[in-house]
């Protein structure tokens, strides 16, 4: 096996370079409402992967619960959350 010395100046700069590059994969995947607390239908469907119909239908049978605002429907990210969680395969 071989091995290969870095300087303590290197193996600094190569954890920046990562923890630059896991921070910019973090705010691609992780959705920019968490931190409000609502998302719309649009972005729910995207993040699902399910149409607006079945969206509605999951809103109509009560599976997952939401908010009018003027025209507009919001849902909460921890019921979405929850919903995820639910329907994982064990």
């Amino acid at each position: 096996m071989k091995y290969t010395l870095i300087s303590e100046k290197d193996f600094e700069m190569m954890k920046n370079r990562f923890d630059r590059f896991f921070d910019e994969i973090t705010e691609l995947c992780v959705p920019k409402q968490i931190d409000q607390g609502w998302m719309d239908s649009q972005e729910v469907c995207l993040l699902l992967h399910i149409s607006k119909r079945t969206l509605n239908s999951y809103k109509l049978k009560e599976i997952l619960p939401s908010s009018r605002m003027g025209n507009k429907t919001f849902f909460k990210i921890t019921d979405i959350q929850k919903l995820i969680d639910i329907s994982k395969i064990k």
